[in-house]
């Protein structure tokens, strides 16, 4: 493990985690796995937490799956929040085993509205058209009909194998924090001389505190050492379940009902709401997301509720902040009936948004 902290008293709270995620096939396991680390821990149960943290404290939490690696950052102004977080995070990387439903959810719900909506876009479907006819196919990401080869036993071996906490690499901007507050990330530790640049890394979206922390020097051998490590360990130990589609077509998934979530049904408050509850404000929201301000900016009647480019908006006249920090307001996510889920400002008003709700796998090769 390597934790490298910076002391930048003018930018926000920040830690980056780079885990090397090798793509084995085209599954997306890599993709999966990412998800999942945010759906379930033992401590944070609920597949909510994500959503809520994001929606109404002041925090930025996410992840990016690249070719090879794995990003995940948390970024808050406040100290309080910034911690509860990044424990969040931290257990959600040490997991390794999960409840099948959780899998299920995500695999053939929320991933399946991801990647079929992916699919839809024939720029996409171009580059898959090239990638899928390689003998050697392999995709971060993962194909909607491939997807569902990742069962249980897979997830867990790539997690063990993958999300070993020596395979972390952590740097963490933690301003006027004591290491003692951060010893659960591990000892700070000093860094090779080579170094690694944004350059390695797809940075555009990522928050810009972590794109200048991505820019410091990162242990580039020990990474690509590890990586290649873990893919070796991985070819020998899923060697029985590799894919080689070796046809252009997506072939058609069939979706199937997903059981609602327990949390969903017992209205399970966000245990991150609750602990940073002197935290939670509506000014916390974030706006509309980029993507779909643009297709707002397009179709303007997306602000009354119709749908367009498989965006649903919904104004919100009241905001009740204790219905969003339960499970059940967030049911469409958690359940996979849509990709991506939020509440977003704009010109002013709050509107809920529901993205990929649904979306139909494009059967065409072309």
């Amino acid at each position: 493990m390597s934790v490298q902290l910076f002391e930048w008293y003018n930018q926000e709270y920040a830690a980056v985690c780079i885990v090397p995620t090798p793509s084995v096939d085209a599954s997306g396991i890599a993709h999966l796995v990412e998800h999942l680390v945010f759906r379930y821990s033992d401590k944070y149960p609920s597949g909510h937490e994500l959503f809520v943290a994001n929606t109404l404290l002041p925090v930025k939490i996410n992840a990016s799956t690249q070719d090879g690696y794995t990003l995940f950052y948390v970024v808050s102004p406040e100290p309080e929040v910034f911690l509860t977080c990044l424990d969040f995070l931290v257990h959600g990387l040490d997991q390794s085993d999960y409840p099948e439903q959780s899998i299920e959810l995500e695999r053939d719900g929320v991933l399946q509205r991801e990647l079929q909506w992916l699919e839809s876009l024939p720029e996409y479907m171009s580059e898959a058209l090239i990638n899928r006819t390689n003998p050697s196919c392999i995709h971060a990401g993962g194909y909607s009909d491939l997807m569902p080869f990742n069962n249980t036993g897979n997830v867990e071996v790539y997690k063990r194998i993958c999300y070993l906490r020596s395979n972390r690499q952590w740097l963490v901007n933690r301003k006027d924090l004591q290491q003692s507050e951060l010893a659960f990330l591990g000892s700070p530790t000093a860094l090779f001389s080579d170094s690694l640049t944004t350059s390695q890394f797809d940075v555009q979206k990522l928050p810009e505190v972590i794109q200048e922390l991505l820019s410091q020097s990162v242990q580039a051998s020990y990474t690509q050492e590890l990586s290649q490590s873990a893919k070796e360990q991985l070819m020998q130990t899923l060697a029985m379940r590799f894919l080689e589609p070796n046809q252009p077509q997506i072939l058609t998934y069939q979706s199937k009902p997903m059981p609602c979530p327990k949390e969903c049904a017992n209205k399970t408050m966000s245990l991150l709401a609750q602990a940073c509850q002197y935290h939670i404000s509506s000014e916390n929201i974030p706006p509309l997301p980029n993507f779909i301000q643009s297709q707002v900016a397009e179709y303007p009647m997306l602000l009354l509720g119709q749908p367009y480019q498989n965006i649903v908006l919904k104004k919100l006249d009241e905001l009740e902040i204790e219905l969003v920090s339960q499970a059940d307001f967030w049911q469409k996510r958690l359940q996979g009936q849509c990709y991506a889920m939020g509440i977003g400002r704009f010109e002013g008003d709050f509107y809920q948004y529901i993205f990929a709700e649904n979306t139909k796998l494009s059967t065409s090769s072309t």
